[in-house]
């Protein structure tokens, strides 16, 4: 009897706290907005929530999605990505630059092995990728 009064009393009180928020203030109404959720749980920001970005740092490339980052190894030449060409669901075809080539060389770049080594679900974190530029 005791646990039907406590629940009660907890949907008496989440029934108040929804109602005050949609109650008018000044005549606007007042509203709790619905955020979209990233995979892992956390809000995304409007801005820029299906960018990702890649960047060449010495001698690894970071690729960033919302707070995530994977860094990995890449060619001592490497001098910096110029351009992101095609991006299709974790395969990346990238125009790089390198130490004593004349021209830029086209670069391909698959992101799904590299998440399952280190044990990412590749469809959940690429999955709401729609862009990825060149940091």
């Amino acid at each position: 009897m005791e646990y039907v009064w406590v629940w009660g009393v907890i949907a008496a009180a989440l029934a108040i706290a929804f109602l005050a928020g949609l109650s008018s203030e000044a005549g606007r109404w007042v509203y709790f907005p619905i955020k979209e959720m990233r995979a892992d749980g956390g809000a995304m920001e409007d801005e820029g929530k299906y960018r990702a970005t890649l960047a060449c740092d010495g001698r690894y490339t970071s690729f960033t999605f919302g707070d995530r980052t994977i860094r990995f190894r890449t060619s001592r030449a490497l001098l910096r990505y110029i351009e992101v060409k095609e991006w299709d669901k974790g395969y990346l075809v990238v125009t790089a630059e390198y130490d004593g080539a004349a021209a830029p060389v086209e670069e391909y770049i698959d992101l799904v092995p590299i998440l399952q080594d280190l044990y990412y679900d590749p469809q959940a974190f690429l999955g709401p990728i729609r862009e990825v530029l060149v940091a």
